[in-house]
């Protein structure tokens, strides 16, 4: 995969652009006079002119009615005194999470149910099916300023590493709309539902954060060793929870690893999602069954599973129940 070629206007200087070279200053002015002034300054401004609309109303900077934008002179004055570079492309997106997070149900930029991770890019992506309608033109201005950076012959786009410390400041509660563990308790209260499942959350966390001391372990005569990483705090749809090195030898990640802790009677819950990423990564997707009864022993080490779909999911040793099912009417 390679990613669409971009010019050096990023997102600062887009924004920048616009408000020192379109926007006349305060008082009402016509929509289609904005953008002639717009189609003589920059094509690449042109294009994405609806978008930078929408986000100078988040903004604040200015109100679009029917056919003519009214812009605020105290906004516009507090915004020309950005300068052109990070400043001002943070402030950027602070205003449209914000407006989005205050809005909507759910943030689809932001959703771990929609973030992959992608390892040759060491960046997170979201595919284009999963924005909304009602936020393309968001998802316009957020690419056509560089946030977002579309990856060629596929339908998803990439976060720029560059403001990815903002965006995953942003990401929502994971725990809206995913929870490990067992999730088929019909006879518990909703009270009694949701403490378990942020127990459930809480020693999966734990179990991640203890795997992840111990691979950084394992690896530590590694060059990239501070790579190795928790990705499932940002991405439940990835299929696995850490990304690492398979030994010293590895110059990009080629470890998957999906951490799955126990107490007692070893026994997990193993997602569709997770059994397919294992299938399609193969001898690299490593499952890490963590027994938290002995978690604090010196010496412990975990059971590493590698080829984790081969070895358990195509193992007759290994008892596999059906938890769920997905029924449909046939017409």
């Amino acid at each position: 995969m390679a990613l669409v070629e971009h010019s050096d206007l990023g997102s600062s200087y887009l924004i920048h652009s616009f408000i020192h070279q379109v926007l006349p200053g305060e008082g009402e002015f016509r929509t289609i006079d904005l953008k002639i002034r717009t189609q003589a300054i920059s094509r690449r401004l042109l294009g994405a002119f609806t978008g930078i609309l929408e986000v100078m109303k988040i903004c604040s900077i200015l109100t679009i009615n029917d056919e003519s934008v009214l812009i605020d002179a105290d906004s516009l004055r507090d915004w020309k005194e950005f300068t052109p570079d990070e400043q001002i492309g943070i402030q950027i997106a602070s205003c449209l999470f914000s407006h989005i997070e205050d809005n909507y149900k759910r943030n689809p930029f932001t959703s771990p149910a929609n973030l992959i991770f992608e390892p040759s890019y060491d960046m997170y992506s979201i595919s284009n099916s999963l924005i909304p309608a009602e936020f393309l033109p968001v998802r316009h201005f957020l690419v056509e300023s560089g946030i977002l950076l579309p990856i060629n012959n596929t339908s998803s786009v990439l976060i720029n590493i560059e403001y990815w410390t903002l965006w995953s400041a942003l990401i929502i509660n994971k725990g809206d709309e995913y929870s490990s563990g067992d999730s088929h308790h019909n006879d518990m209260t909703l009270e009694e539902l949701l403490s378990l499942n942020d127990h459930l959350r809480k020693i999966g966390k734990e179990a991640e954060d203890w795997i992840l001391a111990y691979e950084k372990e394992r690896m530590r005569n590694h060059t990239l060793v501070d790579m190795i990483k928790i990705i499932s705090e940002h991405s439940v749809k990835s299929g696995y929870d850490i990304i690492s090195f398979e030994n010293t030898d590895s110059v990009e990640y080629d470890r998957y690893i999906e951490v799955k802790s126990y107490s007692k009677n070893l026994g997990f819950y193993w997602s569709k999602n997770e059994v397919n990423t294992a299938r399609k990564k193969g001898q690299n997707y490593c499952l890490y069954l963590v027994n938290r009864d002995k978690m604090e022993e010196n010496g412990y080490v975990p059971t590493i599973i590698t080829n984790a779909f081969f070895n358990v999911f195509q193992n007759e040793n290994w008892q596999k129940e059906a938890e769920t099912y997905f029924v449909k009417h046939s017409k």
